[in-house]
């Protein structure tokens, strides 16, 4: 039975596609080719039927390579519950997690954008902020790295800082290697390549999704398309990100007065004098208010 010993578990808009490519490219690693694969939300997961789904993502992965998945819908709590119980019953105490995180303010408004261009969403950004929770909810690491350390405990958890990967790919993927337990290899990393970039990248549709999702695209079409064609195919057909707007001044100061307890217990959990951004400075650095 191949399945993951390893999870990249979010946070969503935190680098996680860039890493996920990142690591496919270490021959060492298998990660299947699908991002977001999402087995873990559902007691699904838990039955056989349910455990040979998950199976067959890694029927083609080598005996000597370290399998694992990224899925950023493991850190979307309240929303999606109950994730680190269903990975250990499925894969085990010993399993490796890797969660990147960023600015928290910086991960909101790009989320926001994200959803807003997608059409999931269609509020200005300041009502978005004070209305859609899952905004708030997914830049709080603390309230969702917590039950992850409680099921596996920290030694098992790695915090990846999105700007620290940024300006230092080759350290950081080194670092992560090493606390997979895996030999590296980068050579074939482009550190100045960032997937998944907000301006002007391609949005899923809710009609793309649905046909990407079918049985007939993906035992027929799927297989016949190269992941970089597949690639292509979404810049030709999907609509591209809208222009991004900023939350205001007022909008901001609030929004970090209901991050900052969380800022402080990820702080302590993380064992730091000072985290690496300084949130309190968000509404001058992100308002269109200057």
């Amino acid at each position: 039975m191949t399945l993951p010993s390893f999870l990249i578990i979010g946070a969503m808009k935190s680098g996680t596609t860039t890493l996920f490519h990142d690591l496919r490219k270490n021959p060492n690693i298998f990660i299947p080719e699908d991002k977001e694969l999402e087995n873990l939300i559902s007691d699904t997961v838990l039955s056989t039927t349910g455990v040979e789904e998950y199976e067959k993502y890694f029927a083609n992965a080598k005996s000597s390579q370290c399998c694992g998945e990224a899925s950023t819908a493991y850190t979307k709590l309240p929303d999606i519950c109950g994730v680190p119980k269903r990975a250990y019953e499925t894969l085990g105490a010993d399993i490796k997690l890797i969660y990147l995180v960023r600015n928290p303010v910086s991960r909101m408004i790009s989320h926001y954008h994200h959803i807003h261009s997608a059409g999931d969403i269609d509020l200005p950004i300041d009502e978005a902020i004070q209305d859609c929770s899952e905004l708030l909810n997914y830049s709080k690491y603390h309230k969702q790295l917590k039950p992850w350390i409680h099921q596996f405990g920290r030694d098992n958890v790695k915090v990846v800082i999105f700007e620290s990967y940024v300006n230092d790919r080759h350290n950081t993927l080194l670092s992560i290697c090493d606390f997979l337990g895996v030999e590296k290899s980068l050579e074939k990393i482009k550190e100045d390549s960032v997937f998944n970039k907000g301006d002007g990248k391609p949005i899923n549709t809710a009609f793309f999704t649905k046909i990407s999702q079918s049985r007939m695209y993906r035992s027929c079409i799927r297989p016949l398309l190269s992941l970089s064609a597949r690639a292509t195919i979404k810049k030709l057909v999907l609509p591209k990100a809208k222009t991004k707007t900023k939350p205001s001044k007022e909008k901001l100061e609030w929004a970090v007065s209901q991050l900052q307890a969380d800022m402080e217990q990820f702080r302590l959990l993380l064992d730091e004098r000072a985290l690496p951004w300084d949130v309190a400075s968000a509404p001058t650095q992100f308002s269109r208010e200057y």
